[in-house]
């Protein structure tokens, strides 16, 4: 079963160098997503990125305040989707290596970039 794994970057180019790594690595364009800083698929603050957090699969308010803060001291959110667990668990690693700050993994929800 497929999982999205979350992670909050506070710096943007940390998050860009991200994207490419992922898609090098098999993962599709459009199963990543980035919210906040450059090349974001949204901007704002507050109930939209709680709204897409949700649609994320962040049901918990704590993590999803985290997350929103995070965005609103110029920070990023990247998500991407992996097809497995033990691919989860390897993003959450890569992610981190790379400087989230903050990573979570949830099952899939369907979403799709905007």
């Amino acid at each position: 079963m497929s999982e999205t794994v979350i992670g909050l970057f506070p710096q943007s180019q940390e998050a860009d160098e991200l994207v490419p790594m992922l898609t090098n690595r098999g993962i599709g364009r459009s199963d990543v997503d980035v919210i906040g800083g450059r090349g974001a698929s949204l901007s704002g603050t507050g109930a939209d990125l709680t709204d897409k957090l949700a649609r994320l699969g962040v049901a918990d308010a704590g993590q999803q305040e985290s997350f929103v803060e995070g965005v609103s001291h110029g920070g990023t959110v990247v998500a991407a989707r992996a097809p497995d667990p033990r691919r989860a668990e390897q993003l959450v690693d890569l992610m981190q290596e790379h400087g989230a700050t903050t990573c979570t993994h949830v099952p899939d929800t369907g979403w799709t970039t905007t």
